[in-house]
């Protein structure tokens, strides 16, 4: 798997990990912290020059948990309605799945669905712009206050990211153990996600040994 392709895809399943999540105020605070870092990182992209802002932003993460939280059901919701078109059959080659719409971050697209796969087609430019040039910290701390802006340019980066990592929608899974989303190939015959499938060769390798 190609470098791009692989990070691609290591970023959808963070994603699908996000928006599995349905209690983030009760993660420890580690764990809220290494997952806010995560989102940044999608968010605004992860070049070298920001991670200072984020590495800052990260340890005040406790105080946007409630955004956190609308963020993740809001994708919990959308991710829903794309498996739910990706189960239908016949659909159309060139479906609409959310209307082009301009940003304040200078992004506007719209997303089709071609051989059930997602095709990302930008409107006009497309770039993500902090707001402050001198502070970048500031400059996420004031988009992120933009409620309906951060939840479609998440959206956007959800799809983006599904198209460069080439996964078809039928990809995107609900584990039947524990009920999170996962990305998997169609190879994939086990229903379970890779957590709760290791937890389980584990338990079976204990108690064949007696442990």
């Amino acid at each position: 798997m190609k470098p791009v392709k692989r990070g691609a895809k290591r970023q959808v399943d963070q994603i699908l990990f996000f928006a599995s999540l349905r209690k983030i105020g009760d993660l420890p605070e580690p764990k809220l912290r290494k997952l806010f870092r995560q989102f940044l990182g999608i968010l605004y992209g992860e070049e070298p020059e920001r991670e200072r802002a984020y590495d800052k932003l990260s340890m005040s993460a406790v105080g946007f948990t409630r955004d956190l939280q609308r963020l993740a059901d809001e994708l919990h919701s959308l991710i829903q309605q794309v498996r739910e078109i990706a189960g239908r059959s016949g659909y159309k080659d060139k479906r609409h799945l959310i209307p082009g719409r301009p940003f304040k971050f200078e992004v506007a697209y719209d997303v089709y669905l071609r051989d059930g796969k997602v095709s990302v087609r930008p409107l006009g430019e497309t770039r993500v712009l902090m707001k402050a040039k001198k502070d970048e910290s500031a400059g996420v701390l004031r988009s992120l206050g933009e409620e309906k802006e951060i939840s479609n340019l998440l959206s956007y980066r959800f799809f983006s990211l599904l198209e460069k990592a080439e996964l078809p929608l039928s990809s995107i899974r609900v584990c039947t153990k524990c009920k999170c989303f996962f990305s998997a190939t169609e190879r994939k015959e086990d229903k379970r996600c890779r957590k709760c499938l290791q937890r389980a060769i584990r338990r079976r390798w204990g108690k064949e040994r007696g442990l």
